[in-house]
């Protein structure tokens, strides 16, 4: 299927599967063309909601060296794509825990060097 990397695919493809593997052949068939379908399509639509091609996708993931921008984990999940809330402007790519940590503190960097302090202040704490 194009537009999207083989791995993530097969990734797409191996969830449920002990699920999919006790299905009658037709209907195995047709659930694993749907999931693969559907990731497909969840892709093109978040690409278009920020003008990007899935060259400009696969060019930022390279860019990136296939990692998450913040904590350069590597996964076999499709990266988020990272955005200014108020610009719109594409900031990079990330996996869903650097996404959600960075949607929890609402982008605010007083907040997020709040809880900074907060992990330095407690951790000297903890470890005297």
């Amino acid at each position: 299927m194009a537009g999207i990397p083989e791995d993530q695919l097969l990734a797409a493809r191996a969830r449920g599967l002990r699920r999919i593997k006790r299905l009658p052949e037709p209907q195995r068939a047709i659930e694993l063309n749907w999931r693969a379908y559907s990731l497909q399509a969840r892709s093109e639509k978040a690409l278009a909601a920020f003008g990007l091609t899935q060259d400009d996708y696969l060019q930022l993931l390279a860019a990136q060296g296939g990692r998450c921008a913040i904590c350069c984990s590597a996964t076999s999940k499709q990266l988020s794509i990272d955005h200014d809330h108020v610009t719109g402007k594409v900031r990079g790519l990330l996996c869903m825990a650097c996404n959600t940590g960075l949607g929890q503190f609402k982008d605010n960097d007083d907040l997020l060097c709040a809880a900074i302090n907060y992990l330095k202040r407690t951790k000297t704490i903890n470890n005297q």
